[in-house]
């Protein structure tokens, strides 16, 4: 009832001492799955919460989300979203400290891999026949502008003591990204993983 306008899931593993609580947008969904299967195989407990963007939580004892992290105070915290050149990081950067204050032990995912063809790679409804969208783009065709906002926070918050995990290196290669691989798309659209892409992480 405490966070009835946002979803979560909770999985508990039997004979865990510890939780990890993923926080973020449809970039935390797309790994939580990966996330609880980790989480299992750790014995800890996992709990997915998603609150649309992390600029959106309120620094403020009747927010819903601070309520529940403050209760239960979870051991750790990841946090993933869609970085983009347009996401207000002075807010963000705000919000992950007032987080930090709760919970010290802060990971901020960094963007996947951002393809440059938004309309035309989607996997449900795709504009062009599938057998017609390439399966890999030199890399520096990639989605440039996106890439530097989301590194430009994870140096910020590297430099507040805080972890950050790239996923580059299981996508892109020095010269070429692929989305494809073993019969499998590894995404679903330009900026989600499939299944199969979040598994690789």
């Amino acid at each position: 009832n405490d966070l009835a306008q946002n979803r979560i899931c909770i999985n508990a593993s039997v004979g865990a001492t510890k939780t990890v609580l993923l926080i973020g947008d449809s970039h935390a969904g797309h790994i939580s799955i990966a996330l609880r299967d980790s989480a299992n195989k750790e014995k800890w407990n996992s709990v997915y919460l998603e609150s649309s963007k992390v600029q959106d939580i309120e620094n403020s004892s009747d927010d819903r989300v601070i309520n529940w992290i403050s209760a239960n105070r979870p051991d750790l915290i990841i946090i993933s979203q869609y970085w983009q050149l347009s996401t207000p990081q002075d807010i963000v950067r705000d919000r992950i400290l007032f987080l930090k204050g709760i919970v010290p032990n802060i990971v901020i995912f960094e963007n996947n891999p951002i393809w440059p063809d938004p309309d035309h790679f989607e996997l449900s409804g795709s504009v062009v026949s599938l057998h017609k969208i390439p399966t890999y783009f030199p890399k520096d065709k990639m989605n440039i502008e996106d890439k530097v906002a989301s590194n430009q926070l994870a140096t910020w918050a590297r430099d507040y003591g805080m972890h950050t995990i790239n996923f580059d290196h299981l996508f892109c290669n020095d010269k070429i990204c692929s989305r494809y691989s073993s019969s499998e798309w590894l995404y679903s659209d330009y900026n989600h993983l499939s299944i199969a892409g979040a598994a690789r992480t």
